[in-house]
């Protein structure tokens, strides 16, 4: 595409030059060089400069770097004088009537000659004006003088040779104090000792590090005080740097920001001496585009909605606002935190219906004294809560940007901060036990003992505080074209209906459920044959694991890993959610885990502590018992070998294990015989058994030692008798 050249237009080429197009004549364009001290515009034909800024050899400048901007009352009267004065020629030279002659060499000669004599200078002065004219753009302000640029100093120039430079003292030619010339060695002095001792003490003051600097550097000699004392005396007061010029080196040589962030930390200055130039508001900034929370300690103290004679300390409130409209879109007030429990119950507050929220609390209210129920595209904190891996479902779930303010920089989320601060205005003359933060006198009365509220009463009270705000007039609000335009009146509410219906729609409705589904603490726990263990032995289960055989699978392929959502304050049911986190399955307490049913993680926790605790302390007692049971069974053992051995027969192995069945069927009647039941005989009620059981005495080695048919009739005569007793209980 052609590009066009047109008056005054810059040209920058390949080589560096750069060029401004002074006049166009038929076909050709002249070209003055910007920069240069000598010379005339040069001529070239306008098909040879479009094709250099067509092909690249030459581009057109944006930027004028002889463009200035200054007001006439800021040009000193000497200035305005030069440029009167230079106009006057150019004017008269560059008149349309003779200005095309200005561009041939022949009659530029004739013309500046005519000038010189019309003006009374010279060619020089008439040339230089003519060039810088050209150069600068064609305006008049482009025949201001460049004073800016002279005073340079000699090469040689000692300032301790010369005459004090500057304003003269008010009575230096009374006094003979007229001061010093600033050299570089001076300097150098004023730096150490502003190093010394300014920078490196917070405390110090300026006029403070001058005295220690006059002090180290500049005293001859020392003299003696009646008591002794050695006492410095500085040079000659024409010999040191005044304070003013220890200020001024302070003042131009040092930065600000370098300065306070060595003195006060850098955390510190950009909390109290940062520069602000802008607000929280962002250019296309919506409802919903960012939500800004904090907790704080409620100023107060409550009593037990249990018994009101208990008192239960801060309550911890937390406050989510949109930086758009300014609304206080999220609200919980509770004993949990700050922690991320509390900022749970806040966000999870953002999405929820408020005229039911304000019912719970008996406010009635309609939808639009309080119309946010949104989550939002970006949440800011105070690198708290926010930091935890608890924000990562989250994220994950509805594309929330989560940001953090830098490390103690409060004022980087300064909209919710400040509500602290109008929502403590109306909490502290009328709520009794109120922290007014003064001391309290000795003697005086305890404000804690004044605590009459319940944290239901005071959560009614905080939810009346933000239906005020969010339906009263905000001042300084940042209104807009839009705004002005549409008679908006910048009430929270207000702003959130009109950027609802004019701006983006970046802030998003979402089920309450599945909000609070995201918020909650998330575990990685394992399937086990019992259960999906949560901890030890918290066991659950779900329709979905029992469908898809989780239980049985781990016992045959180990177990796998879910990821499980919870609230440690009732662990009766936790939640597995699913891939995207938009659906829940619940999962109850198995049987064996009933027993922790209704019960906080804490309290499991501290059941399974008090558990290990009885263990460690019953585990002497335990091997005591152990080694007693051990010693008692040995001794059974050892009698029984030492009496078999006694009553040890002749037969053979194989004459030992013949007839069991029999032997064990008279044996059997003998104990029958023993262990029938006889009710109605006495007995010591005080009876107790023995520790030890003793076995019964076998038969004499004289019995043992018996034929062996006389022992075979016996047998035979008790396995009789043992029929006859079947057949009459059987009858």
């Amino acid at each position: 595409m052609m590009q066009s050249v047109d008056l005054n237009m810059l040209i920058e080429w390949s080589n560096g030059d750069k060029q401004r197009a002074v006049w166009i004549d038929q076909g050709w364009v002249y070209l003055m060089d910007i920069h240069s001290k000598y010379g005339f515009p040069v001529r070239m034909s306008m098909i040879e400069v479009l094709q250099a800024l067509d092909s690249g050899l030459a581009k057109r400048m944006t930027e004028d770097p002889h463009a200035i901007v200054i007001h006439e009352s800021e040009i000193p009267d000497s200035h305005l004088e030069i440029r009167k004065k230079a106009w006057e020629i150019v004017s008269w030279l560059t008149d349309k009537t003779r200005v095309a002659d200005l561009f041939d060499s022949e009659t530029r000669g004739h013309l500046i000659r005519t000038a010189v004599k019309k003006f009374g200078t010279d060619r020089k002065t008439v040339e230089k004006y003519l060039r810088r004219y050209w150069q600068r753009g064609m305006t008049p302000n482009a025949l201001l003088p460049d004073f800016f640029k002279c005073g340079v100093k000699p090469a040689n120039w000692d300032p301790r040779k010369c005459k004090k430079l500057g304003r003269p003292r008010k009575f230096g030619a009374v006094l003979g104090d007229v001061g010093m010339n600033v050299d570089e060695t001076t300097r150098r002095i004023m730096r150490t000792g502003l190093v010394m001792f300014y920078w490196n003490n917070p405390k110090a003051t300026l006029r403070t590090a001058y005295t220690q600097t006059i002090e180290t550097f500049y005293v001859d000699e020392y003299h003696y005080d009646d008591d002794g004392n050695k006492i410095p005396i500085i040079k000659d007061q024409n010999s040191i740097p005044s304070f003013d010029q220890f200020r001024y080196y302070y003042e131009i040589s040092l930065k600000v920001v370098k300065e306070d962030n060595r003195r006060m930390g850098r955390t510190q200055r950009k909390l109290t001496r940062r520069a602000i130039t802008h607000n929280s508001m962002e250019p296309g900034m919506a409802p919903g585009s960012v939500f800004q929370i904090d907790a704080t300690v409620a100023d107060v103290y409550l009593v037990s909605e249990f018994n009101r004679n208990w008192i239960i300390g801060r309550p911890v409130v937390y406050i989510v606002k949109d930086v758009f409209s300014r609304e206080v879109v999220g609200l919980y007030v509770g004993l949990e935190g700050p922690s991320w429990l509390g900022a749970m119950m806040a966000l999870s507050n953002t999405v929820r219906n408020k005229v039911e929220f304000c019912a719970e609390y008996g406010i009635t209210i309609t939808e639009d004294e309080w119309n946010a129920r949104h989550f939002p595209a970006r949440l800011l904190g105070d690198r708290g809560e926010l930091l935890s891996d608890n924000v990562i479902p989250l994220i994950r779930a509805f594309n929330v940007e989560i940001a953090n303010t830098e490390p103690y920089r409060a004022d980087q989320k300064g909209i919710v901060e400040q509500h602290f601060r109008i929502m403590h205005v109306p909490v502290k003359p009328f709520v009794p036990g109120y922290v007014d933060g003064t001391v309290r006198k000795r003697g005086g009365r305890d404000y804690r003992l004044d605590a009459t509220m319940t944290l239901y009463e005071f959560t009614q009270f905080i939810i009346r505080c933000v239906l005020y705000y969010n339906n009263s007039p905000l001042e300084n609000y940042p209104l807009d074209a839009d705004m002005v335009a549409d008679n908006l009146v910048p009430i929270p509410t207000k702003l959130w209906e009109w950027g609802m219906r004019n701006r983006p729609r970046v802030a998003r409705t979402m089920p309450e459920d599945i909000v609070k589904l995201n918020l909650l603490p998330r575990k990685e726990c394992s399937t086990t044959r019992y259960g999906i263990r949560f901890e030890k032995d918290l066991f659950y289960t779900c329709d979905l694991a029992v469908q898809e055989n989780w239980f049985e699978r781990a016992i045959r392929f180990g177990s796998r890993k879910v990821q499980i959502a919870y609230d440690p304050r009732d662990m009766t049911r936790v939640y597995l959610p699913s891939e995207h986190g938009r659906s829940f399955e619940v999962c109850e307490l198995t049987s064996a885990s009933r027993r922790y049913s209704g019960k906080s993680l804490d309290d499991i926790r501290y059941v399974w502590e008090w558990q290990a605790l009885q263990k460690a302390q019953l585990r002497h007692s335990k091997l005591q018992n152990e080694v007693e049971t051990y010693a008692i069974l040995k001794d059974i053992v050892s009698r029984a070998e030492a009496e078999t051995k006694a009553e040890a027969s002749p037969e053979s192995d194989r004459q030992k294990t013949k007839d069991i069945k029999k032997k064990r069927a008279a044996e059997k009647v003998a104990r029958r015989k023993k262990e029938a039941t006889r009710l109605g005989t006495q007995r010591s009620a005080t009876t107790t058994l023995p520790k030890a059981v003793v076995a019964p005495k076998g038969p004499s080695a004289a019995e043992t030692n018996r034929p062996m048919s006389q022992l075979d009739d016996e047998l035979d005569y008790l396995e009789k008798l043992r029929e006859e007793m079947e057949r009459e209980f059987s009858s």
